[in-house]
């Protein structure tokens, strides 16, 4: 239809665009400074864009920086590395983490390789 408006199925506030109809369930104020930060837990700065980030396997929600991981003895079953470069945050709706319950999940969302529908937030 040449005269038809546009539509943004999925829209997000960093999206938007004149003359669109855009429809998302992540518009608006709640989501207009949305963004997950993650802070070193060894020299307490902000690990941004572009920084690798080391993830502890054994204990949960530590993040130790690129600058710091020289100071852990990095055991390749104490620490696996992000790539950190994903720009947008993800809010996985529908799905729970099946360790902690938390429903949405929000940012990087892990799958079990061999076991089906298992979803684990960070």
């Amino acid at each position: 239809m040449p005269t038809a408006n546009k539509i943004e199925l999925f829209a997000r506030n960093n999206n938007l665009r004149a003359g669109w109809l855009s429809l998302g369930n992540q518009l608006g104020e709640n989501y207009l400074n949305w963004k997950i930060t993650v802070h070193c837990d060894s020299c307490g700065e902000e690990i941004t864009l572009g920084i690798k980030r080391y993830k502890s396997k054994v204990k949960a929600n530590v993040d130790i920086c690129e600058k710091c991981i020289d100071n852990f003895n990095n055991d390749e079953c104490e620490f696996y590395q992000l790539e950190n470069t994903m720009d947008d945050d993800i809010l996985h709706e529908y799905l729970k983490c099946n360790i902690c319950q938390a429903e949405p999940i929000c940012g990087p969302r892990f799958k079990c390789g061999t076991c089906d529908d298992v979803d684990i937030c960070e």
